[in-house]
């Protein structure tokens, strides 16, 4: 009988403690990600610090920083979702180029690459930025299919 009670107890603060966590993201274990989110992940065996630049692309929509600076603080095997970041005032995704800067743990090395999320006659897409295992800085862009 007090072991049932226990694990009430402790299932309620594990799930007091996810909720806590993420004020401005979404935890993604069961969302599938929607066009122009930003998934941000730590495949890494070690805590990092990820900071993202949003910036209006050569051909952007809209000719100003989209996300001055996102910075995400991941442990081992944690993921992220930020659904907003390319969300233009309470519209959608605006078409057009962005261009993303990226950065882990404070270092001078940043990574560049330009996104369309939402392409006219191709799949909308989000982007994943990731710690890989060995510890080195990635990216990808990936199509959204809705079969």
């Amino acid at each position: 009988m007090r072991r049932r009670a226990l694990l009430k107890q402790t299932g309620g603060l594990a799930a007091v403690t996810l909720l806590v966590g993420c004020s401005s993201s979404t935890e993604s274990d069961e969302e599938s990600p929607s066009p122009g989110e930003v998934v941000v992940r730590n495949n890494h065996t070690i805590p990092h610090i990820i900071t993202i630049n949003v910036q209006d692309g050569p051909q952007g929509p809209l000719g100003n920083p989209i996300t001055p600076q996102g910075q995400v603080a991941l442990e081992p095997g944690e993921e992220r979702m930020y659904p907003d970041w390319l969300r233009v005032g309470s519209s959608d995704i605006a078409a057009g180029e962005y261009t993303f800067e990226i950065q882990m743990d404070g270092g001078r090395d940043t990574q560049d690459f330009q996104v369309n999320p939402t392409p006219i006659n191709d799949p909308p897409m989000y982007v994943t930025v990731e710690v890989e295992e060995g510890g080195g800085l990635g990216w990808s862009v990936t199509a959204i299919h809705n079969d």
